[in-house]
């Protein structure tokens, strides 16, 4: 009798196990996986110097993994990149994200079109891919905007106005010295003070020709000549300008003095290089750098 219980306890025990073990199997979840995106052309673009606002593409490919494929978007820095700077397949987007439909919900090829931004720096960007249970799988990418300068340089000499006839003023669309009232001067020097004697009585400042429409601002903490690149910052440095009125600047001119003259739109950003000082002749002289 006791060994029949041992054997049908036996049975029982492995029954269970058996349960057990069955239902453990079933209860498995399935695995999950994440929707892919990859490169498939346009790598050489990233890390590229390009243009402001010229276009680059890349190829790109993408698969489902567990659900449907839902959204794309794009993203430079933090933000979302305005719609008219992506094109998908030749195509302007309506909406970033843009949703994906029909077969693309499980895989697509597209060629992707973005345009570089307008100012120069470095930028880092992404391409986002996300599935219906909110997935996702990124491309990074960064690129460098070069902007050429749009100024043109050039260097010019402003003689004092009491030295020979024809000097004074000083065209700065050419860098050319001209009389101190030419109809193409655009400043001049305001010559000497007959009070003082020869060695000392050259004033030293400078006027703008208000006659031929120009006006002249001094700019203090200014930038170097070097950091001036790009015409925007010529109209910039002239609303901060302190004004210089035809009576002339409020002290003499020195070396590194900085200042932008007007003349309708345009532009005139000129350093002060040299300050060269004669004792006899009225040959006094201010060397000047000029962008235009």
């Amino acid at each position: 009798m006791t060994n029949w219980i041992s054997k049908f306890s036996l049975i029982l025990l492995a029954s269970a196990a058996l349960v057990f073990t069955s239902c453990s199997d079933d209860d498995t979840p399935d695995p999950i996986f994440n929707p892919t995106l990859s490169l498939v052309a346009g790598e050489d673009n990233i890390g590229a110097t390009f243009l402001p606002g010229e276009e680059f593409t890349f190829t790109i490919t993408g698969q489902e993994g567990s659900e449907k494929l839902n959204a794309i978007s794009f993203r430079e820095g933090e933000d979302l990149m305005d719609l008219s700077r992506i094109k998908i397949n030749g195509d302007a987007l309506n909406a970033n994200p843009t949703l994906l439909f029909a077969d693309n919900k499980t895989q697509f090829t597209f060629e992707i079109s973005l345009t570089a931004n307008n100012e120069s720096g470095e930028y880092s960007g992404s391409i986002v891919l996300s599935d219906e249970a909110n997935r996702s799988a990124t491309i990074d990418f960064n690129y460098i905007i070069d902007r050429p300068s749009d100024l043109d340089s050039l260097m010019g000499v402003l003689l004092n106005s009491d030295g020979p006839i024809g000097t004074g003023g000083i065209n700065l669309e050419t860098g050319e010295g001209t009389g101190s009232a030419d109809q193409s001067a655009h400043i001049r020097d305001l010559g000497i003070n007959t009070d003082l004697i020869p060695a000392e009585n050259w004033i030293q400042k400078i006027a703008p020709i208000t006659a031929n429409g120009v006006t002249l601002k001094m700019i203090n903490d200014a930038p170097s000549f070097e950091e001036v690149i790009y015409s925007e910052q010529l109209e910039a440095l002239y609303e901060e300008g302190t004004e210089v009125t035809s009576e002339g600047t409020a002290e003499k001119v020195q070396v590194g003095d900085t200042f932008v003259a007007k003349q309708g739109e345009q532009y005139f950003f000129f350093v002060i290089k040299e300050v060269n000082v004669t004792t006899d002749d009225n040959m006094d002289n201010y060397v000047i750098d000029i962008k235009k």
